[in-house]
């Protein structure tokens, strides 16, 4: 009798035994593993990788940093050069990328590069047409005016590599649409810029 109460004691310490060892043969034997994460594959990792790309990012915010520079100088020059109607006009795209940019959007990028492009090349076409006068000149320069024109390319320069040293997971499709449709909104922004008379 003694040995058979024993027996029956003994069973359910043998149960929770089997019952760990079920469980630990079926954590090794799951495609997941022990801690439930999905498996190294190329798919997985593709996304850990976007995953990581669309953390937070201190990029955002220096491209709006930089587009705010820009913006400052840019009202500095208009109206040194009595342009202070044209001004809010054309530089109305780059109020979007302070937005996007202060929010730390992914977006920032793609909507700051075009921007910051168009302005990169009316500072080189100002600077060949100043090189090169093809008509006489309206009035004198001022040191000031020079010295912001100067400031607006280097701002742009600036804004141009912050944009392209950031990394997001946005596909290059939609990004190109993206900058296409940009630089469609800047170029017009630009010519009703250039209608409205001066100051």
């Amino acid at each position: 009798m003694h040995r058979l109460a024993s027996r029956l004691r003994s069973l359910p310490d043998s149960r929770a035994e089997l019952g760990v060892e079920e469980s630990r043969l079926h954590s090794k034997s799951s495609p997941t593993g022990s801690a439930g994460h999905l498996p190294l594959t190329n798919g997985n990792l593709a996304m850990r990788k976007r995953k990581r790309e669309d953390e937070f990012q201190p990029m955002p915010r220096k491209i709006a940093l930089t587009a705010l520079l820009l913006l400052f100088v840019l009202y500095i020059n208009a109206f040194v050069s009595h342009r202070m109607l044209r001004l809010p006009v054309q530089s109305a795209p780059l109020w979007l990328t302070v937005v996007l940019g202060l929010c730390s959007s992914k977006w920032c990028k793609w909507i700051a590069l075009p921007c910051f492009a168009c302005w990169v090349f009316l500072f080189c076409l100002d600077v060949v047409f100043r090189a090169l006068p093809l008509e006489e000149s309206s009035g004198m320069v001022t040191p000031i005016e020079i010295a912001t024109t100067a400031a607006v390319g280097i701002v742009s320069i600036v804004g141009v590599v912050l944009c392209l040293r950031m990394k997001t997971a946005v596909r290059r499709t939609i990004a190109g649409a993206v900058m296409v449709g940009v630089v469609v909104l800047q170029v017009a922004a630009l010519r009703l810029g250039f209608s409205v008379g001066a100051y």
